[in-house]
């Protein structure tokens, strides 16, 4: 992996003896958050809501899922635009080059990361039955959907789902925000699942995982082209999860809030896309993007937004990375994307 701190070097943990911080504490003071001037009215999730009273992320439903107008924009990363790397560090890896016109299609995106009582309700109803072949599809993207090839991915049981949840490798162990039981991070983000439980948790939800398009369409404000969700204001913690021990209950960044109202778009955990990662795909098929993914079998599926555990450049609206999709890691969560 071109990646080299933080969360990346997190994300190599199972196969080198990198050291990861202790656990620690970080604010997570419940704060409203009003959806961003440009947000349009949205629908409410699917059943992974049924059972909350629908006010626990900071004071907002946890559930609200945003309409994006869909357009073209600016996708990757430019030379000397406003998107262009910053002069703090880490370093810019060249995955998110060229800089290339790419058009999205109208879609709804949750407002939130799935957090862990989202998955909690999808957790307890589980037994085993796997998604339906190409449930999930996007719409306009053939062959995008569910593929019975991954079925044996899946936990066969509610059981082994919990246990697939209590991984005993990489830094999860200690910094998982699951619990076995309800117990104080129920409006933390889900970290530490495999790309195939999130996809299928985004299905039995009524959604499906955003393509790398439209999840980076929102975070840079579509035409806006924005360096960060929020802006080219170089990250601080009162704008996102940064350089943190643990990470905190979702939505509690409310300065950190992007054009169309989501939140959490950097820090807080990144985010898996629908795409396989490739480095060279924004200069080879990728260039011309119209409603557009990367399906062809690669290193591993792509996640986007960096986590709590980066820094600086690392939370860019267009920093890309990847990893293995059985695995789980505590900087990578999930979001959901829903067709109109």
């Amino acid at each position: 992996m071109k990646h080299s701190t933080s969360l990346r070097i997190l994300l190599i943990a199972t196969l080198t003896s990198v050291l990861v911080p202790a656990c620690g504490s970080s604010d997570s003071t419940p704060q409203t958050v009003e959806p961003g001037a440009d947000a349009a009215v949205g629908i409410q999730a699917g059943p992974s809501c049924a059972a909350m009273s629908g006010q626990e992320c900071a004071g907002a439903s946890c559930c609200e899922s945003l309409l994006l107008p869909g357009g073209t924009f600016p996708m990757g990363r430019s030379d000397n635009g406003t998107d262009a790397c910053p002069s703090y560090g880490p370093v810019c890896w060249d995955s998110d080059k060229p800089e290339h016109d790419a058009t999205v299609s109208a879609f709804y995106l949750d407002r939130f990361e799935v957090t862990v009582g989202r998955f909690r309700a999808f957790v307890d109803q589980y037994d085993g039955t796997p998604p339906a072949q190409d449930a999930g599809a996007h719409p306009l993207i053939a062959a995008s959907g569910w593929k019975s090839a991954w079925n044996g991915f899946l936990p066969v049981s509610k059981e082994e789902m919990i246990a697939a949840l209590n991984p005993t490798t990489n830094t999860c162990p200690e910094h998982k925000t699951w619990r076995d039981a309800p117990g104080g991070t129920e409006d933390r983000p889900m970290n530490c699942v495999q790309w195939y439980a999130s996809f299928a948790f985004c299905i039995w939800d009524g959604g499906r995982l955003p393509t790398e398009a439209e999840w980076e369409y929102a975070a840079t404000g579509a035409e806006e082209n924005r360096l960060y969700a929020w802006g080219n204001t170089q990250p601080d913690p009162t704008l996102s999860e940064i350089n943190a021990n643990d990470v905190g209950a979702v939505g509690t960044h409310p300065a950190g809030i992007g054009r169309f109202g989501h939140l959490d778009l950097g820090g807080s955990v990144a985010e898996w896309a629908l795409d396989s990662y490739d480095a060279q795909w924004y200069s080879g098929a990728g260039n011309v993007c119209k409603d557009c993914a990367n399906l062809a079998k690669t290193d591993g599926p792509s996640f986007r937004g960096g986590s709590f555990a980066d820094e600086g450049s690392e939370l860019r609206s267009s920093m890309r990375g990847y990893t293995y999709p059985h695995n789980g890691f505590i900087g990578v969560g999930v979001r959901c994307a829903r067709s109109k």
